[in-house]
């Protein structure tokens, strides 16, 4: 039986890539999409999924949030979205209950609307089976030095996730970047996925011989928690540095448990590169 599976999502250049690839999915299916704000608006993500998922048989979009719960990082230019029948965390709510908790949910993007969902719906939050947080990083940043970008804007939704006791798993920039892809693999990643070229950028982690995977980063995390096999995994204890500064948004894993915590998180710590490359080969 196909696993029944939710995607949150703000817009990145690799949004069609991410869901043809949940659509695609042999072992899921993609029950509903919700849109998150992400570097642009919300109601441009839902733009670009409704490009994605028109016709007949179209995925249900639901619209949610268009900034974070606090914080500086308010986009105050930005319109407000229009008031909605359903939001994203009523449409996630509602998509787990009908499902009988037997549904993940896929978040690619800030994690506020989960974070709304859990506070909303707090007695029904086990309704989720598992939350895969496409995101996160330890060592290399794409909003800070060492956050990416969905926590950074997002910190204390982040901690509502990490703390509402719902099983959850990253998989973050750093074994993304520590893949090794050259720049020949990232050209075939993205022609196996219809995407243009990633842009090389200069980031100061990055030497300027290194390939930056960034703009595939989101589909090629995606991919391993399609094919788990692709990654290697470890068991922590994680929490995500809430306070404003340069680590704002970084994941916190701490190995060895202490009498309050527990080994509550799967973090993909490495990915392998040449079995990622082959299953994209064979999606085409």
């Amino acid at each position: 039986m196909r696993e029944k599976l939710l995607l949150d999502i703000g817009l990145t250049p690799d949004l069609p890539a991410v869901v043809r690839l949940c659509r695609a999915s042999k072992q899921h299916q993609l029950q509903a999409v919700t849109a998150v704000y992400g570097r642009q608006p919300v109601q441009d993500a839902r733009r670009a999924l409704q490009q994605c998922l028109g016709g007949p048989d179209s995925v249900p979009i639901y619209l949610g949030a268009a900034g974070p719960l606090f914080g500086e990082y308010r986009f105050a230019a930005w319109p407000d979205p229009e008031p909605q029948d359903t939001w994203a965390w009523d449409a996630i709510y509602r998509a787990a209950l009908a499902a009988g908790g037997d549904i993940q949910l896929l978040a690619a993007g800030p994690l506020t609307n989960l974070a709304i969902f859990i506070k909303k719906y707090h007695d029904q939050r086990h309704l989720i089976k598992k939350i895969t947080v496409l995101g996160g990083a330890r060592k290399f940043g794409d909003a800070g030095p060492y956050s990416e970008f969905g926590l950074w804007a997002d910190p204390l939704a982040a901690q509502i996730v990490l703390e509402s006791d719902i099983p959850y798993q990253f998989i973050g920039l750093d074994p993304v970047i520590e893949a090794g892809f050259t720049a020949a693999d990232l050209a075939g990643i993205s022609r196996a996925l219809d995407l243009p070229a990633p842009q090389q950028k200069h980031r100061d982690w990055l030497d300027y011989t290194t390939p930056d995977p960034i703009d595939l980063a989101k589909a090629i995390a995606a991919t391993a928690y399609l094919h788990p096999e692709t990654a290697a995994w470890q068991r922590f204890h994680a929490e995500v540095e809430v306070l404003p500064g340069p680590c704002r948004g970084r994941l916190l894993l701490h190995e060895k448990a202490n009498f309050d915590q527990c080994f509550d998180m799967l973090w993909a710590q490495s990915l392998n590169a040449p079995k990622l490359l082959k299953v994209l080969d064979a999606a085409q």
